[in-house]
């Protein structure tokens, strides 16, 4: 696929894009990492696959509840890398401006993320009478992407 086409579904969606983005770094990083630390590595890497995998996966499920529930995992996982970060940069794995750089990406993943679950919270659970899903300050419906993109129930496979 080129890099002029436009992904549909999850792959237009901000947070997904911004995990994506970090699970490249923190595979990118880890594979610098010494012999002695492949375990951590390795978990690293696994944590940070998940926030993007989770988003992806959550985005098909069938119903609002358990995209939430998938969105919910990648946070945790979220955590995970965070605290990753934080052991490689006490046991001097990684100096502080590459830390700095990965954890800044982390947080920007973190803000997107929430702002979905709330944007999804909101909108599915009743309380957002204007219909249009945001990630952060700007609708979804911007730049060309369609609800049907980023709305799970508005997706031919949700629809039962």
């Amino acid at each position: 696929m080129g890099s002029e086409e436009r992904r549909p579904g999850y792959h237009g969606l901000q947070a997904y894009q911004k995990a994506d983005d970090l699970a490249v770094a923190i595979y990118s990083f880890c594979g610098k990492l010494p012999a002695r630390a492949r375990f951590l590595a390795d978990q690293s890497c696994r944590a940070a696959v998940s926030v993007p995998a989770n988003i992806a996966e959550g985005y098909d499920r069938k119903s609002p509840k358990e995209y939430l529930r998938a969105l919910w995992i990648a946070r945790g996982s979220l955590a995970e890398v965070e605290y990753y970060i934080h052991f490689m940069q006490r046991v001097k794995l990684v100096d502080h401006p590459t830390a700095a750089g990965l954890e800044n990406l982390r947080g920007e993943t973190a803000r997107l993320l929430f702002s979905l679950i709330r944007a999804l919270r909101l909108k599915y659970e009743g309380t957002d009478a204007g219909g249009t899903l945001r990630e952060g300050q700007a609708p979804y419906g911007e730049e060309g992407a369609s609800e049907a993109d980023v709305d799970p129930m508005a997706h031919d496979s949700m629809t039962p």
